[in-house]
């Protein structure tokens, strides 16, 4: 779910970058490099969760954020606290928003929008195939992960 609202995040952030002329990807790239929570993000992960309300406070400060329009930077700063104390490292945040982005295109190719995609594989939710995938193969690249979703997508 964390990587769901990344990508949200990410494209409210290119959008306002965009819209009100702040600069391009690489501005943006560089305002999160520099918040606080992205350099202790890049550090060890958390695995041991510990005081659960302090969970939930952050998870309040990150929807805050949201729901009263904050700046784009402080509300992806308050993402990276959370994703964090969820147990998700930057790598892993990397990969399955890449993943994630590759399923969304070969959703859209597959009927998505026409009501006419398969969204459960065998049991299994096409995420839960897409993260799959991954595991198996943590160097495999966009145009691969699409092929062996194809592979694995049901006929018919």
């Amino acid at each position: 779910e964390a990587v769901d609202i990344w990508h949200f995040v990410m494209s409210e952030a290119l959008r306002i970058y965009k819209t009100e002329e702040l600069g391009d990807i690489e501005s943006l790239a560089e305002a999160i490099t520099k918040q606080g929570s992205y350099r202790d993000f890049t550090g060890e992960v958390i695995s041991e969760h510990g005081d659960h309300y302090d969970e939930i406070e952050k998870t309040e400060e990150f929807m805050r954020s949201l729901f009263c329009k904050e700046p784009i930077e402080i509300l992806i700063d308050k993402f990276f606290v959370v994703a964090r104390i969820s147990g998700l490292s930057l790598d892993t945040l990397y990969t399955l928003y890449i993943g994630k982005n590759i399923l969304n295109q070969f959703r859209q190719k597959h009927g998505y929008k026409d009501g006419s995609y398969i969204k459960i594989w065998n049991g299994m939710e096409d995420n839960v195939i897409m993260q799959e995938i991954l595991e198996k193969s943590s160097e495999i690249s966009p145009d691969t992960l699409y092929s062996k979703l194809e592979e694995a997508y049901p006929k018919g």
